[in-house]
């Protein structure tokens, strides 16, 4: 390369830096702090409800990197709860809406799409992983992989007016639900299969909440760690608290 295009190409990356700087100076990090949350791999199960919220929060955070499992496509029913359920997505793969989406917060996120999360999937080049799932099948897979791995893992559920939100390290998954320790069929999940209702703002702050403590986990700042878990239902008066799961 000669001289003239190095000399192009560095100050094309300071103008990157500084445009990257000011769309994110308002974030209440250190400057090493969001440099953490820029480089760092987060990794998203799930594109709907929560998980499209995670990727929305992520990237208004300064994220630029992401690891993204999902493989379904848009439809009519999407539109109650999900930021990328808009007319023009419609059958469009939600992966190629969020890397649309991701491209017009800022041009230099990067979103490796692996599609549906399962047991072979792997997670060799994630930070932290965050579950937006929306089957305790799949959490129960992606919490066990991310352990595996000595991974953070965000859990997070919504539906109807409520939510729950936490991050498990050693505290296994399994107790925290209470499942069986049986390997017999289904693992005795059937209790959790049911197709909820959900309005958008329960879908929102849950999402929002398992990014934000995402990136506290990331940056060792305070967050909630399992069996402790941040509740809330908008249908009550006092719609947030804090509990033990198990």
């Amino acid at each position: 390369m000669t001289n003239r295009a190095t000399s192009a190409a560095s100050e094309c990356a300071l103008g990157a830096r500084a445009v990257y700087s000011q769309k994110f100076q308002r974030n209440p990090l250190r400057t090493r702090e969001q440099e953490r949350v820029r480089r760092a791999c987060f990794a998203i199960i799930g594109l709907g409800g929560t998980g499209g919220y995670m990727l929305e929060s992520l990237l208004r955070m300064g994220a630029e990197r992401f690891m993204v499992f999902e493989d379904d496509r848009t439809a009519l029913s999407d539109f109650n709860r999900q930021i990328l359920a808009v007319d023009k997505n419609i059958d469009r793969l939600k992966t190629d809406s969020a890397r649309s989406r991701a491209d017009m917060i800022n041009a230099f996120a990067h979103l490796v799409i692996k599609g549906r999360f399962t047991k072979g999937s792997k997670l060799t080049e994630a930070d932290i992983v965050l579950d937006g799932s929306d089957n305790i099948e799949t959490k129960h897979l992606a919490a066990g992989k991310a352990r595996t791995a000595s991974l953070p893992y965000v859990f997070c559920s919504a539906q109807g007016t409520r939510g729950i939100v936490t991050v498990f390290n050693d505290y296994p998954f399994r107790k925290a639900f209470q499942l069986p320790n049986s390997k017999s069929s289904a693992l005795g999940l059937e209790r959790y299969r049911k197709c909820a209702s959900i309005i958008c703002p329960a879908a929102m702050i849950a999402g929002s909440l398992a990014a934000s403590q995402a990136v506290n986990a990331l940056l060792k700042k305070p967050h909630t760690k399992a069996p402790q878990a941040i509740f809330f239902d908008l249908a009550r008066e006092n719609p947030f608290w804090r509990a033990e799961l198990g």
